[in-house]
């Protein structure tokens, strides 16, 4: 009676070992083929970060370094610098900011110019105003030592006829004295 249960349970048994082999069997595959799958969703995954990255940083880099050019022209000098926008995320605010910037300078620069020319031209006027007036001093300063020589001459033209109205005088006097004399004479003479 043993025997007959004994060959069932060997059989048993070998049906049992053959699945638990083909189960295990079937786990390792299961298990190479996930981790083949695996490595495999690793690497692209890596890949694919690596490319977004790349992708990422050359997105941010490009407006950086549109925005960098553009602020060394700047301080440079150079106002004409055209800068384009088309982003609207944080570098696409700072190069719109920098664009707003040029107008700035360019508005600003206009304004000192026109300033400089309206300055030069006053300064101009200013000056041909002094040399006017400095012409019209010479002209005064001229006008008053010809006007100081003749009082000199006046001066020298009076003191003269003053000298000639002394002589004259003393003459006139004397005439005078010579003729009261004479008709003195003439009254002793009758």
């Amino acid at each position: 009676y043993a025997n007959l249960l004994d060959d069932p349970l060997t059989a048993l048994n070998k049906v049992k070992e053959a699945r638990a082999l083909d189960a295990s069997n079937e786990t390792t595959q299961i298990y190479e083929s996930g981790r083949l799958n695996m490595i495999i969703l690793i690497v692209a995954g890596m890949f694919a970060g690596l490319a977004m990255g790349y992708f990422i940083s050359r997105s941010v880099t490009r407006p950086l370094a549109r925005a960098v050019d553009a602020a060394d022209r700047l301080a440079n000098g150079d106002l004409t610098v055209s800068i384009e926008v088309t982003s609207k995320d944080e570098t696409g605010q700072l190069l719109q900011a920098l664009k707003s910037m040029v107008v700035k300078l360019e508005s600003v620069v206009s304004e000192v110019n026109g300033s400089a020319d309206s300055l030069a031209s006053a300064s101009e006027e200013v000056s041909a105003t002094a040399q006017s007036l400095s012409q019209g001093a010479s002209e005064q300063s001229a006008g008053v030592e010809e006007t100081s020589a003749s009082v000199e001459q006046m001066s020298a033209s009076v003191n003269q006829n003053s000298e000639n109205a002394r002589v004259t005088d003393g003459i006139a006097t004397q005439a005078s004295r010579e003729a009261a004399e004479g008709g003195e004479a003439v009254k002793h003479t009758v």
